[in-house]
């Protein structure tokens, strides 16, 4: 028996284990008590206005306190609006609605604050969102979209600005077109007029002729509102400038990398803004160009062309805007190959080829050879050949000069003159003379009949 009380007494833990791990979960959890019990709707929708209606009761003691409710319409974007605060008194329940009226055009939420009070103490409060539910026996919805909305006043006149409006020069004839709205009655009149004009009807308007011209525009909105007359400047250029006229190249050249010379273009309005220079080949496909300054009137071509004919073209343009006018200017050419280099066959420059040339590096047209040899006399340091040296020889051409009988290059060896018959006035001339350097007259001669 004791034992059997024993075993019971060990076991009993362990059952109650067991059954409390038999209960669920929730069935542990502690639950806050449901203090209120609130439901709020959307139970009117159209136009510019919605109705909230809402059903709020306390579930416990709320003694001596006072039941204050509030209402709000939330819109998707924007701020909520607010009703005034409702004192209901000393109450545990209470059903209220309160229509929200000009709304804008959105789509909107309720949302109900309640609060009980005693005193400056809150007893108890909350807040509830609008949902699909019955209040005060009619059916509503959590959210409300209204398609119309306020209508609001329009006081403001249409905004208006022409395009383009700048001070910059325009190509012409010019369409001007005015950007104008109004959001809210929206626009009913655009008019205009240029430089005094009368006025016309239209949102776009064509100023024609160069030069400066004055727009004048007004807008009207649907309300009656009406902009002041604004005027601007429009500035027309309607020509272009004037053709350059290519100089150079022309014709044929063999200098790969030419300058492309012209004549400076001109422009009334705008003035030049520029040139664009470029080159063309005979397919018509451009193969260099470049963007010059308006104050240019020559361009060296950058890169090396190929032999062949091409096109140079000068293209003028002015500052209209957005596209200018353009004038161009052209003028072909053809880049030949540099000649070959021929040999100089004639070295002095003579008239004579080298090749027959008796002194080919000493210009003498007449090749004049007095001796008769390899040499011209124009060359050769002994003309006559006779031995003696031009530089020293009296006579170039003449071996004898002294017609006695001996060349001159013979009696420069013998130390006789080449120039005196008897060098020595003995009275015998050196060709016949034994010893020319010697005179023989009056004095012993030894057996060669010279003085001893």
């Amino acid at each position: 028996m004791r034992s059997h009380l024993r075993n019971k007494t060990i076991l009993a833990p362990v059952v109650a284990a067991a059954a409390l791990a038999a209960v669920p979960a929730e069935a542990m959890a502690t639950h806050k008590p449901k203090t209120v019990d609130a439901v709020a709707t959307i139970s009117g929708c159209r136009g510019e206005r919605l109705t909230v209606s809402a059903d709020v009761r306390a579930l416990r003691a709320v003694r001596r306190a006072k039941l204050q409710l509030r209402f709000e319409a939330a819109p998707l974007f924007g701020q909520s609006r607010k009703s005034r605060k409702f004192d209901l008194g000393r109450t545990k329940s209470a059903r209220r609605s309160v229509r929200f009226g000009d709304l804008s055009a959105q789509s909107y939420r309720g949302i109900v604050r309640y609060k009980w009070v005693r005193g400056k103490r809150t007893v108890l409060s909350g807040f509830v969102r609008t949902r699909r539910a019955r209040v005060s026996g009619r059916r509503g919805k959590a959210f409300c979209s209204l398609r119309v909305g306020k209508k609001p006043v329009d006081t403001q006149p249409p905004f208006i600005v022409p395009f383009p409006s700048g001070s910059a020069w325009q190509r012409g004839p010019l369409d001007v077109v005015f950007f104008v709205f109004d959001d809210l009655s929206g626009v009913a009149l655009v008019v205009s007029r240029v430089d005094g004009g009368p006025f016309v009807r239209g949102r776009t308007t064509r100023i024609s002729g160069e030069g400066s011209h004055q727009l004048t525009y007004a807008a009207r909105d649907v309300a009656g509102n009406q902009t002041q007359p604004r005027t601007v400047t429009l500035r027309i250029d309607q020509n272009a400038p004037t053709k350059p006229v290519v100089s150079a190249p022309t014709g044929t050249t063999t200098d790969p990398t030419p300058e492309i010379r012209w004549s400076p273009s001109s422009d009334s309005a705008s003035g030049v803004a520029g040139y664009v220079v470029l080159v063309r080949n005979a397919s018509g496909a451009i193969v260099w160009s470049q963007n010059v300054p308006a104050s240019a009137t020559a361009v060296t071509v950058g890169q090396s062309l190929g032999l062949g004919d091409y096109t140079a073209e000068v293209i003028a343009y002015d500052g209209a805007a957005p596209r200018p006018f353009t004038a161009t200017g052209a003028s072909g050419f053809t880049v030949l190959a540099p000649p070959t280099p021929t040999p100089d066959t004639d070295a002095d420059d003579d008239g004579v080829e080298d090749g027959s040339d008796n002194c080919p590096s000493t210009p003498n047209p007449g090749q004049e050879n007095f001796d008769g040899d390899s040499q011209g006399d124009a060359c050769d340091s002994d003309d006559d050949n006779d031995g003696l040296p031009d530089a020293q020889d009296p006579n170039d051409n003449d071996t004898d000069s002294d017609d006695d009988g001996v060349l001159d290059g013979a009696e420069i060896a013998q130390g006789t003159s080449p120039t005196d018959p008897d060098s020595d006035d003995d009275g015998f001339d050196d060709s016949e003379d034994v010893c020319p350097t010697e005179p023989e007259s009056g004095v012993d001669l030894d057996p060669e009949g010279c003085p001893p």
